[in-house]
């Protein structure tokens, strides 16, 4: 996911200003500021594929705490060429 991206020739651009905040981050400061804790709804909201993810990084992070900012800075260094083309 990437902070700013563009669709339809330039015509329609999303901007993501938090795609870098960390969740914790985020989740201290909606404590502090007193929000609503929200609750997903969705029946697989715990057993789906981004909590699966999400948990394995989580090991890594614990593991090793330099690798969360390798993963970043990979992802900053992609060559688009290199990426299947749809067929």
């Amino acid at each position: 996911m990437v902070p700013s991206q563009s669709f339809f020739q330039g015509k329609f651009t999303i901007i993501r200003p938090l795609a870098f905040v960390d969740e914790n981050t985020t989740k201290r400061f909606a404590a502090n500021r007193n929000f609503p804790n929200f609750v997903n709804p969705c029946p697989t909201a715990k057993t789906s594929k981004r909590q699966e993810i999400k948990k394995f990084l989580k090991r890594l992070y614990e593991s090793n705490r330099k690798i969360k900012g390798n993963i970043f800075r990979a992802m900053s260094h992609v060559k688009m060429d290199y990426l299947l083309k749809d067929a």
